[in-house]
């Protein structure tokens, strides 16, 4: 396709239609970074600009630079011809918070295979990445967790070995004074869910206690919560 025929199908009213309906932000992007057009629109994911994107320089009017982006999604796509996926923080244009965005890259070539233009395509993933975040500080607590009670392997006399308690029984209790499921004790031990039950039931037996709360007072005066 010569770059006339890309420059009509760029200005076609029915494509541009069909674009507009499309919620996530849709950009078109030339090699100078310049905005040869753009879904902005209230119901699409753009902030409300201030007029029309189309022949303003992307960075400027999408993230309030002065220059390009140092991890600019279009250039790699320009120099490779291939799409590329990078994830992306956009600040509000409000001046606080912002979102994350995964965002793809694709071609648009001429008949020589020469880039012309790109089209972007942002994917708004904030609440997926507070999640991936809330899930690593999860196993970083339950790997502090495990560090801590498996930091010396030096015998020593404590009042869980007065109550029969083996090693493996005493870890089993730290984590159950630590609020832990069963299912996430056998995770962070590496040993079955039905094995982590068969301990605990054994802790309360000769604990003397009917239930995890009880269990979990009596390893605190234990000196193991």
């Amino acid at each position: 396709m010569s770059r006339a025929a890309l420059d009509n199908f760029i200005s076609d009213g029915l494509w541009t239609n069909i674009l507009q309906s499309v919620t996530d932000p849709i950009s078109i992007i030339s090699a100078d970074h310049l905005v040869i057009w753009a879904n902005v629109g209230d119901d699409t994911g753009f902030v409300r600009l201030k007029g029309r994107p189309e022949g303003r320089l992307c960075y400027e009017v999408f993230m309030d630079r002065r220059g390009p982006c140092p991890d600019c999604p279009i250039e790699p796509v320009f120099k490779t011809g291939r799409p590329h996926v990078a994830d992306k923080w956009l600040p509000s244009l409000a001046g606080h918070g912002g979102r994350w965005s995964e965002v793809h890259s694709y071609p648009i070539s001429d008949e020589e295979g020469r880039v012309l233009y790109v089209v972007k395509i942002g994917i708004d993933v904030t609440e997926q990445r507070k999640d991936q975040r809330r899930d690593l500080r999860y196993v970083e607590q339950l790997e502090r967790s495990a560090r801590e009670m498996l930091v010396s392997n030096e015998p020593r006399e404590t009042e869980a070995d007065g109550a029969g308690l083996t090693p493996r029984e005493e870890q089993v209790l730290r984590c159950v004074a630590q609020g832990m499921t069963n299912k996430e004790i056998a995770a962070l031990l590496t040993i079955s869910h039905h094995t982590v039950k068969s301990h605990v039931i054994n802790i309360f037996n000769k604990l003397g206690v009917n239930d995890r709360a009880q269990a979990a007072a009596t390893a605190a005066r234990m000196g193991l919560a």
